[in-house]
């Protein structure tokens, strides 16, 4: 593989190279693990478009020999590990980089533990129950004896047993259960058909329906808000604008509209991580409710003697 515009600096028996990358190259590294490369292995998630990017990958001095900054030579990636990615001027370190740094000390096993309840809670809003119950799993899956017996090499196998180890243990769980302790915590009363649940929502003078399932796979859970609205002047067209602008400025989910049986409706759904279900559910329902609070009273607003809903 031929390197180009890198710049290298050797340390300790240890060569870095850092090289320019577009995200058409990211994506060749991910698609044929280049430098061994396991997203997993990041901090956080990788960007998919970026304007401006490095990489930074390591191997021992040898397998650089006679390498020079801004000349073109051919590298094994084979040897190489990578440190880090630069999208952006945003640094997404691996653990490699991170404990490079001093970032994860103590022993290795403690430092692939913390990095792994890190990366496996990142930006969820845990309980201290729920991340002891992690590190237990975790833990587990690390009891390979002294400390020192999983070399630096070995670490993307590792670390992937965790995240499958996690998975296949939480599988366990049915996430119905979740679903109807969260109704019934909630006193929200549903009617339940195969594996759907249906409720009305009411706030002030707005009322909608909510259906709340999972796809075909079972690998996601979906969420649908909707409500039945009539025109009394064909004002389609200029609601779809309407729609059309607010799904711009929102995150999560987004609104439609089906013309034949004029129903508005929110759609968000989540990628079902069976460690975090509760997690994932609370925020679905939050998002849904906090979309159908913003459209319902804008498009009253706006067109106040054209349109009207119900349930």
């Amino acid at each position: 593989m031929k390197i180009k515009n890198a710049t290298i600096e050797f340390s300790n028996g240890s060569a870095i190279v850092k090289y320019p990358i577009t995200p058409l190259i990211l994506l060749e590294i991910k698609k044929n693990s280049l430098f061994n490369f396991q997203e997993m292995l990041f901090e956080d998630n990788l960007p998919s478009f970026f304007q401006k990017g490095n990489i930074s990958i390591s191997s021992e001095s040898t397998n650089a020999a006679g390498f020079k900054d801004n000349e073109e030579f051919d590298i094994d990636p084979s040897q190489w590990q990578i440190l880090g990615i630069e999208a952006d001027d945003r640094l997404y370190p691996t653990f490699f980089l991170l404990r490079k740094e001093g970032k994860l000390p103590g022993s290795l096993k403690k430092a692939m533990l913390d990095f792994a309840v890190s990366r496996s809670t990142k930006s969820e809003n845990l309980s201290k129950e729920t991340e002891g119950q992690i590190k237990e799993v975790l833990s587990d899956i690390l009891d390979l004896g002294a400390d020192g017996e999983i070399n630096e090499g070995q670490l993307e196998n590792v670390v992937g047993k965790f995240i499958s180890t996690i998975e296949s243990k939480n599988q366990q769980n049915n996430p119905s259960t979740v679903i109807e302790k969260f109704l019934v915590d909630n006193n929200i009363p549903v009617d339940k058909e195969n594996d759907c649940y249906y409720y009305t929502v009411k706030f002030k003078e707005y009322n909608w329906n909510v259906e709340l399932g999972f796809s075909a796979d079972k690998l996601d859970l979906i969420m649908y808000s909707s409500v039945s609205f009539k025109t009394i002047e064909n004002i389609t067209d200029l609601t779809l604008v309407d729609i059309n602008e607010l799904n711009q400025v929102i995150d999560k989910g987004h609104y439609e509209i089906d013309i034949d049986e004029q129903i508005l409706y929110f759609k968000n759904e989540a990628t079902i991580n069976f460690l975090l279900f509760e997690v994932q559910l609370k925020k679905l329902v939050e998002e849904s409710y906090a979309a159908m609070k913003v459209i319902l009273p804008v498009l009253l607003k706006k067109y106040p003697d054209n349109i009207s809903f119900f349930v």
